[in-house]
C-alpha cells in the first residue's frame, strides 16, 4: 500500500503538467516546428509564411488559432509523455541504482527512460505533420492513417532515441546536479519551489542544447515522410544550409520553448512533491 501510494503522486503530477504544457505552449511549439521544418534562408518577406502558413495574410485571431494545429496529437502525445517521462523517471529512480553518485543515477535512469519514450513516436509524428505539413494529413482519420502506415509511424525512431537519450540524460542529471551541488540539499525531494524551478532551468537548457543536433533531423524526416536516410539528410544539412542548420532553432527553443520545458518539470516536481506529503 505504501509503494502504491508512492506511485500515484508521481503519475498524476506527470500527467497534470503535461495539460497545462500542451495548453498553454503548443503555439510556441508551433512556431518552432516550422522554423526547424524551414529549408530556405528567413527573411522580412517570408518570415510569416513560414510560421502561419495558408493563414499568413489572415486576421490576427485566425493566425493565433491556426498555431493550435495538430492540438489533439499534442494532447494525447503530451500528457501521455509527460506522465510516461516525469513519473516514470522518478519512480524508476527509486527502483533501479545504477551507481552511488545520486545526480549520476539520476542521469542514467533519465537516459533509459528517454530511450523508451520512442514508444510513443506515432502520435508525436502526426503532431509534427500536422504543424508543419498537415496537406500530408488532411481529411484523413486517426484509424485510417495507422491503416495505410503502420509501422511507417516509428520512421525517423532511431533519431529520436539519439536525441532521447543524451536530452533525457542532461535533463535529469543537471536538475539533480544542481540540488545537490549547488542547493546542498540531501534529499531532493524537499526542494522549495525556487529550487525546483532553478534546478529545472539548468537541466532544461542542457537537454535542448544537447539534443539540438537531432532533434532538427528528427523534425525534417518526420515532417517531410520521405525515405531518405538521416546520413543522406545530414549530408544536404552540410552541404546546402551549413553545420550551423543543426542548430536551427536553438535559440528560439533556449528562449521560448525552454520555458516550457521548465514549467512542466517544475509543475510535476511540485505536484508530486504536494501529493506525496498530504
Amino acid at each position: 500500500m505504501k509503494k502504491e501510494k508512492q506511485l500515484w503522486p508521481k503519475i498524476v503530477g506527470g500527467g497534470i503538467s503535461g495539460i497545462l504544457e500542451i495548453g498553454l505552449f503548443h503555439p510556441i511549439d508551433t512556431l518552432t516546428k516550422r522554423l526547424m521544418f524551414n529549408t530556405t534562408s528567413v527573411n522580412k518577406n517570408n518570415f510569416s509564411k513560414i510560421l502561419f502558413k495558408e493563414n499568413f495574410n489572415d486576421t490576427f485571431v485566425n493566425k493565433y488559432k491556426s498555431l493550435y494545429t495538430g492540438a489533439q496529437f499534442g494532447m494525447a502525445y503530451k500528457i501521455l509523455q509527460r506522465t510516461y517521462k516525469y513519473g516514470g523517471q522518478s519512480i524508476l529512480n527509486d527502483h533501479l541504482t545504477l551507481t552511488d553518485n545520486k545526480s549520476l543515477n539520476q542521469a542514467f535512469t533519465g537516459a533509459l527512460i528517454g530511450a523508451g519514450e520512442v514508444s510513443l513516436l506515432p502520435l508525436d509524428v502526426l503532431k509534427i505533420r500536422s504543424q508543419t505539413n498537415p496537406d500530408l494529413i488532411k481529411n484523413k482519420s486517426i484509424i485510417n492513417i495507422f491503416k495505410q502506415e503502420g509501422m511507417g509511424l516509428y520512421k525517423g525512431s532511431g533519431v529520436t532515441i539519439l536525441r532521447n537519450v543524451p536530452g533525457s540524460f542532461a535533463l535529469f542529471g543537471a536538475n539533480s546536479f544542481t540540488k545537490n551541488y549547488i542547493f546542498n540539499l540531501e534529499n531532493e525531494t524537499k526542494a522549495t519551489f525556487f529550487q525546483n524551478f532553478a534546478s529545472s532551468t539548468l537541466g532544461a537548457l542542457a537537454s535542448i542544447t544537447i539534443s539540438s543536433p537531432m532533434d532538427v533531423i528528427k523534425v525534417r524526416i518526420q515532417g517531410n515522410n520521405s525515405n531518405n536516410s538521416y546520413l543522406s539528410i545530414i549530408k544536404d544539412i552540410i552541404k546546402n544550409e551549413g553545420f550551423s542548420a543543426f542548430f536551427k532553432g536553438l535559440p528560439t527553443k533556449s528562449l521560448i520553448i525552454g520555458p516550457k520545458l521548465i514549467f512542466s518539470f517544475t509543475i510535476a516536481q511540485e505536484i508530486t512533491k504536494k501529493l506525496s506529503s498530504s
